[in-house]
């Protein structure tokens, strides 16, 4: 019973904390790019996603969110997060993972601080084709409080 509620508490905080950067179109930088860091397509067997822009997240990011559902495990250290401090996309911060399934299907979710303002998310797909993939990403945002002491 403790893993269901442990569960719900996680989809809870997906449904009301977090803002889906993947229903958003950002500009970036003022140019004409814009990203997706979210992909809802079937890869083939070894192929890695790799969105054609980079996001830029809002001061108050504190966490990003990687959400993954599919039928097959992804290659090892599949799934990487890139940041910067610069939208010259020079990534000093990079965390990868690696998805993997608990039975037909699985979803996992993935977790990493926010230390820069851009971030890129990619996927590379394990040795056999998907016939289903979802991954979202997300940010969650603190509150802005003010103490005095």
């Amino acid at each position: 019973m403790e893993l269901k509620v442990k569960k719900l508490i996680i989809v809870l905080l997906l449904l009301f904390c977090f803002i889906n950067i993947s229903a958003q179109v950002v500009p970036i930088g003022g140019q004409s790019n814009y990203t997706n860091n979210s992909i809802h397509e079937i890869l083939i067997a070894n192929e890695t996603w790799t969105p054609s822009g980079f996001y830029t997240l809002p001061s108050y990011a504190s966490t990003i969110a990687i959400v993954v559902y599919s039928d097959v495990s992804s290659a090892i250290d599949g799934i990487v997060v890139k940041q910067s401090p610069t939208p010259a996309q020079n990534w000093i911060k990079i965390d990868k993972f690696t998805y993997s399934i608990g039975g037909n299907k699985s979803t996992n979710i993935f977790y990493v601080p926010v230390q820069y303002k851009y971030i890129k998310v990619e996927y590379t797909n394990g040795d056999t084709a998907q016939t289903i993939m979802e991954m979202t990403t997300s940010v969650f945002i603190y509150p802005q409080t003010i103490k005095t002491y």
